[in-house]
């Protein structure tokens, strides 16, 4: 089977310096293509275009490589969240840590569509995986809690963010206009009339991330 070209330029030049940041993104382009029942170490190294001996020096194993995906996304996700969170124009109205993950979810997650929820559910049977996976979503769960919302709201935000997400994965047609409308009620619902919070501008959500991954 031929390997897959990278869609952008940036994939090609980060694949031709080779490093663990190439077969990162060779391997979601094995994900993207096949899914990850088909990610193998020679089907990640003939995409990287590189040894499986190369390869085995950054992942010796294939969860060591998968591994290495869920961080890399999950730090995509909590970045591109900081950013909305950074340049939120309500930045002492509580709500802002939700809205900015709804605006992350419109302006598009880096590296989302090459790990659908269908395939971390596969990997997730992978104990090794889950630990860290569980982790993340718990802190990241309790960052939201501090986010001034009510109970409710907050739930009824995440919940249907999280379904959004499963929507894509399964391939249902959920028309652009609807998918817009719905991102616009849920951050109305994160916009609360009044109130007020002092919020840390630096953030800790890259922490997060990488301590979830790191096994803090």
């Amino acid at each position: 089977m031929l390997a897959h070209e990278p869609r952008s330029r940036a994939e090609r030049s980060s694949i031709a310096g080779g490093g663990r940041q190439g077969i990162l993104i060779a391997a979601r382009q094995v994900i993207s293509h096949q899914g990850v029942p088909k990610l193998t170490l020679e089907a990640v190294a003939a995409q990287a275009g590189i040894s499986k001996g190369g390869l085995l020096y950054h992942f010796p194993t294939k969860e060591a490589m998968l591994h290495g995906l869920l961080h890399e996304h999950h730090c995509n996700m909590v970045q591109a969240c900081r950013e909305q969170f950074l340049c939120d124009p309500d930045k002492t109205l509580p709500g802002r840590m939700h809205r900015a993950w709804i605006k992350a979810v419109r302006a598009g997650i880096p590296d989302e569509e090459d790990l659908q929820l269908g395939d971390i559910a596969a990997i997730v049977t992978n104990p090794v995986l889950s630990e860290p996976l569980q982790r993340f979503w718990m802190a990241w769960g309790i960052l939201l809690l501090e986010d001034g919302l009510s109970e409710e709201d907050a739930l009824l935000i995440q919940i249907t963010l999280a379904g959004l997400k499963m929507v894509r994965t399964l391939g249902s047609c959920l028309p652009e206009s609807q998918h817009e409308k719905l991102l616009a009620r849920l951050e109305a619902i994160a916009t609360p009339g009044q109130g007020h919070k002092e919020y840390d501008e630096s953030c800790v959500w890259a922490v997060c991330a990488n301590d979830a991954w790191k096994g803090k």
